[in-house]
């Protein structure tokens, strides 16, 4: 994953910080198994909380077209819920989002889809 992009965005720490992985990072990953890939993300968090920030929400991964990719993207979804409880991050549940909110790829959100997104984030800022 890309945990280490996340660094420089540290070195001054805001108060907030939303995770958001996308499907490619769970369609490159074949060989890791979803708890891996939840593990991962979580590790992010925690970097996060270490350097300062004072909130995590971590954002749901959101569906895809492809069933068996829509299946794994579950999977790793509830995974990230249930251990985000436990490390007191906020998870943001992005199942509102829909095969009708995707572009013709069934992998990019499309506008209405990019909508619910920015307002699901702008929620979550406002529980915290």
């Amino acid at each position: 994953l890309l945990s280490h992009y996340i660094e420089p965005h540290l070195l001054i720490p805001p108060d907030i910080a939303i995770i958001h992985v996308g499907i490619n990072d769970i369609k490159n990953t074949d060989h890791k198994l979803d708890q891996q890939i939840a593990a991962e993300i979580i590790q992010i968090g925690q970097k996060c909380m270490q350097s300062g920030v004072k909130r995590v929400i971590i954002s749901g991964i959101t569906k895809v077209a492809k069933s068996s990719d829509g299946q794994r993207v579950s999977r790793v979804n509830i995974l990230l819920e249930e251990v985000c409880r436990s490390e007191g991050f906020l998870f943001l549940n992005n199942s509102a989002i829909n095969i009708p909110h995707l572009w013709k790829d069934g992998l990019h959100l499309n506008e209405q889809g990019k909508v619910i997104l920015a307002r699901n984030y702008i929620e979550a800022i406002n529980l915290c």
